[in-house]
Formats: structure tokens, sequence, C-alpha cells
């Protein structure tokens, strides 16, 4: 496994990343939701977040395969000022070992 590169996901990476996602979550609580049925709502979620201004993902690839993600909602703030954006960074990875 080469080193990890990080590159700015596209709507494309979307199918990958509803994937590790399942996978993160399945990994610490029980799933309850069938896996076609999750994949296909979450990339749909995240096909759409990709194309929004507000948000912003970034994928950590290694040998062509996506390993890991971080995600940056930006909103506007609760109980500040409407024109300033709060900023969060949501990380929902999961490391891939090559096999």
């Amino acid at each position: 496994m080469t080193h990890p590169t990080v590159r700015a996901a596209r709507e494309s990476d979307a199918a990958v990343l509803a994937a590790l996602r399942f996978e993160f979550r399945g990994g610490i609580a029980p799933v309850m939701e069938e896996e076609p049925a999750f994949l296909a709502r979450c990339a749909a979620w995240m096909g759409s977040r990709l194309a929004a201004s507000t948000w912003r993902c970034w994928v950590a690839q290694a040998d062509d395969t996506i390993v890991g993600t971080a995600w940056l909602h930006l909103r506007h703030g609760f109980g500040i000022r409407d024109d300033l954006l709060e900023r969060r960074l949501w990380q929902s990875s999961t490391p891939r070992h090559a096999t």
C-alpha cells in the first residue's frame, strides 16, 4: 500500500463514500437499516451535498482506493450574527487496509 494522498471529493465518489459510512457506522452501533437501502439513501444525500456550496469533503486515497474521508459543513451558527459562518469538521471515515 502506498502512502495516502488527499484530494477533494467529487460527486462521482458518493457511492464509495456511502459504503465507507456504512462500514464506519456498523462498527460503532448496531445496523438499523439494510445495506442496499442505506447505500442508496446515503449516496444520494452525499452526492447532493458535494454539489452544494455549504459542504466540502476530502478523501484520503491509496492505490486508487479511497481509505478515509473528512467532511466540513459551513452553516449559519446559532446565537451569532447571520453574516458569520460557523465551521464544523465532521470526520466519518474508517481506515481501509489493503488486502
